[in-house]
């Protein structure tokens, strides 16, 4: 081998060696590619036990899923009590939990209290926003604040009652959030406005980007409507009516080439709708699968998630065929979020267990459970205050990120 061959292997692997690296960073709500399914591939179901967990830490209360960039990870909670809560954006390391820097500022814990959304990191910048539309942006690395706008104070955004719970999307040079009617955006790197839709309700979801017939579009799961915007200009291009019972309009919509898949709960069930024209046309519709706050994943043309509402009886984890809608297998399953990494579903209950299974359209296939967080005691807890796990667990640099809504935070080692 000459030297010039034996160069060009080395650049060779070292390129792959950073592609690999970067395929296993987790930087925003549900993952790089905003499917919930994470490209790591060297783990082990069977991994998932108790000792083999490496750290644990206390976040305080609040929502917030994780994001990651190489050993650091970003999330959020809410300490102190109403009168003097305080918002806190983490910075910890992956491997140890040590926390590398946090920044903190007041805001009101409110009903379900504590933070909903997930830090979006791009280049060397956090974007996060409060509950009660505190947006900023943070240094990644030493967590200085760089700015802030209080979108609801400037009349951009409405606590939508239970608060603002879309995170952030970035877009070229802007910072989009589910507020107002159909979406703000506001300058990545000053924050300044650059469109908003006015001072109105939004929805829960966050805002998904996507390009089709080589525009660039935004899908916006509004209050009652869900929109199709110009992320540019903040026109909207379409909209159409989508009304879930007390306004819970709380899951992203999930959209595969000219096509849509929406679903919410309280019985509203879910459509695919066809997005390849300038009008939307709904494809099917039925209620084989009414996701209320957790997404489905979408694997080889089919969707899993969970079927039901909260505190209700009955939920379950289901398998429906994208194109038809039709309902392939369910298993009785606690309410709570997933993730897929090489086609298993990774399921965290509500109550604290995981649990591990193959993605397949025959049936349900479990490899693999664990109680990981200890289970609640919500004797004598107001509803509004109990503790659940609803934040999704996130599987990264061989390791598995979950959280409570209390703020225990554990990592448990899923790799050799």
């Amino acid at each position: 081998m000459t030297i010039r061959m034996l160069l060009t292997t080395l650049v060779l692997l070292n390129i792959q060696n950073m592609t690999q690296l970067h395929a296993q960073d987790w930087p925003r709500w549900r993952g790089a590619e905003n499917n919930g399914i994470s490209t790591e591939s060297a783990w082990r179901p069977e991994a998932l036990q108790q000792q083999n967990q490496l750290w644990e830490a206390e976040l305080g209360t609040g929502y917030s899923s994780f994001s990651i960039s190489g050993n650091r990870l970003y999330t959020m909670g809410s300490i102190g009590e109403e009168d003097q809560a305080q918002d806190v954006v983490y910075c910890l390391n992956t491997d140890s939990g040590k926390e590398l820097w946090r920044y903190t500022y007041p805001n009101k814990r409110g009903g379900w209290p504590g933070p909903r959304v997930t830090p979006t990191l791009d280049e060397d910048k956090v974007y996060t926003i409060s509950r009660t539309g505190k947006a900023l942006c943070l240094n990644a690395k030493t967590g200085r604040l760089i700015w802030q706008r209080d979108l609801a104070a400037e009349e951009k955004a409405v606590d939508p009652d239970c608060g603002i719970s879309g995170s952030p999307l970035i877009y070229r040079d802007r910072v989009i959030f589910n507020a107002g009617a159909s979406g703000v955006a506001l300058n990545k790197k000053t924050g300044q406005v650059i469109w908003h839709s006015g001072n109105a309700k939004g929805g829960f979801a966050s805002p998904v980007l996507y390009t089709l017939n080589g525009a660039d579009h935004v899908s916006i799961l509004g209050r009652e409507t869900l929109f199709d915007v110009n992320p540019a200009t903040g026109a909207v291009n379409w909209s159409m009516p989508w009304a879930t019972k007390y306004g819970e309009n709380t899951v992203d919509p999930i959209i595969l080439g000219g096509t849509l898949f929406i679903s919410t709960g309280h019985g509203k069930g879910a459509a695919l709708v066809d997005i390849s024209a300038s009008e939307p046309r709904i494809i099917w519709e039925n209620q084989n699968i009414a996701n209320h706050f957790h997404n489905c994943v979408l694997i080889d043309q089919h969707l899993y998630g969970v079927h039901g509402n909260y505190g209700r009886k009955g939920t379950t984890l289901r398998c429906i065929n994208l194109n038809s809608g039709d309902l392939l297998w369910e298993t009785p399953a606690p309410f709570g979020p997933i993730t897929a990494a090489a086609g298993r579903l990774i399921h965290l209950g509500e109550r604290g267990k995981v649990t591990i299974s193959r993605a397949n359209t025959m049936g349900y296939a479990e490899l693999a459970s664990a109680q990981i967080l200890p289970e609640p005691d919500d004797t004598g807890v107001r509803r509004s205050r109990v503790n659940r796990c609803w934040a999704p667990p996130v599987l990264a640099g061989g390791k598995l990120f979950i959280r409570n809504s209390y703020g225990h935070l554990v990592c448990i080692q899923m790799a050799s």
